[in-house]
């Protein structure tokens, strides 16, 4: 009995530190940037485009996610001649706290691309950059199918690195690749965009919960620690009658 009151101890008290000292890492919003190029047989052109940037709910694996799209007008961009198009969105900004090597980051992506000619391949990479421009996370996801139209799914990438209180930058480049000799391609990138750590806060337990559990742990031991006194005190009675 005492061992066992003595391992509920053990556990209640981990847990309520753990409760105090867990912290949300929050990915950067700050700085939306958007670059983007289209190429044809002679030269690169730029083109003008916009980002934007917006918060996830937080997730349980401590991380706060970003989700990153094209800004107004209408959440698009049109490539108006060429055979091969490049998109970069990103945000950066300093980022407290730390995300353990190995930690896995779920991912969403949702585009749409139209035009008169024939899609050849696209090619999605995520990236998550430090303050010395190194990657300490990436995944490449990419399609040959041909096929125009809406396009989505998930995916997810694994931290190749420790990071901890540090400037980030939070990268998805986009290229496409396509068959037309006059048509124009476009691109649509809207709010249901490129997430970065997609998990829902509905993981997370809520304060109450986690003050429930402790305080029903903490309760546990008491019961374990009584039950033990009332056993010694009829075990006594017996030995003395």
């Amino acid at each position: 009995m005492e061992t066992a009151a003595r391992q509920a101890a053990l556990v209640i008290v981990p847990l309520a530190a753990a409760v105090q000292a867990e912290a949300s890492v929050i990915l950067p919003t700050s700085n939306p940037t958007c670059n983007a190029w289209v190429s044809g047989q002679e030269d690169i052109s730029a083109v003008e485009c916009t980002a934007a940037a917006k918060q996830l709910p937080p997730a349980a694996n401590g991380i706060t996610g970003v989700k990153l799209y094209l800004g107004d007008p209408g959440n698009s961009i049109t490539f108006f001649s060429g055979n091969l198009a490049s998109i970069v969105l990103s945000t950066n900004g300093m980022v407290s706290g730390s995300i353990a090597s190995g930690m896995l980051i779920p991912l969403g992506y949702s585009f749409r691309v139209d035009g008169p000619g024939q899609l050849r391949f696209w090619t999605l990479a995520f990236t998550l950059f430090s303050a010395g421009g190194g990657a300490v996370a990436n995944t490449t996801v990419e399609d040959q199918s041909g096929t125009m139209g809406s396009i989505s799914g998930v995916t997810e990438m694994i931290m190749m690195q420790d990071f901890s209180d540090s400037d980030l930058r939070v990268e998805a480049a986009l290229q496409l690749s396509w068959v037309s000799d006059t048509g124009s391609l476009q691109l649509t990138i809207p709010s249901d965009s490129f997430d970065f750590n997609v998990t829902g806060a509905s993981d997370i337990p809520e304060p109450a919960s986690i003050s429930l559990t402790v305080a029903g742990l903490a309760a546990l031991g008491w019961q374990l620690v009584r039950r033990r006194k009332d056993w010694r005190e009829w075990f006594e009675l017996r030995r003395i009658s």
